[in-house]
């Protein structure tokens, strides 16, 4: 009886553990789609400043537009600068992207 009751509560703990769900913090910025540029996919703008981050990776083609107001979740990718005839700037890796 001590046994079943010791793994019904390790049980319990367990999947209560799994179930907790996880905030999705994020950035608002305005994203520019830019697929003519050789070396970038895109840049985005933060908030109202004027700090622009670039990326090189496919995004969700609802998102595939010029001056798109999203928010995201992203890496740094160091000290990296991305240097395209469109422009030069540090490169993020956008993890998740959601409309707002």
């Amino acid at each position: 009886m001590k046994k079943l009751v010791l793994f019904t509560i390790i049980i319990t703990t367990l999947l209560c553990a799994c179930t907790k769900k996880y905030a999705f913090s994020c950035e608002d910025v305005t994203l520019y789609y830019t697929p003519n540029c050789a070396t970038i996919d895109g840049y985005v703008v933060f908030g109202d400043s004027a700090t622009i981050r670039v990326f090189r990776q496919d995004i969700d083609p609802q998102f595939q537009h010029m001056g798109v107001k999203v928010c995201i979740s992203y890496e740094e990718m160091g000290e990296q600068l991305l240097t395209a005839e469109c422009m030069t700037a540090p490169m993020i890796k956008i993890t998740s992207i959601k409309a707002k």
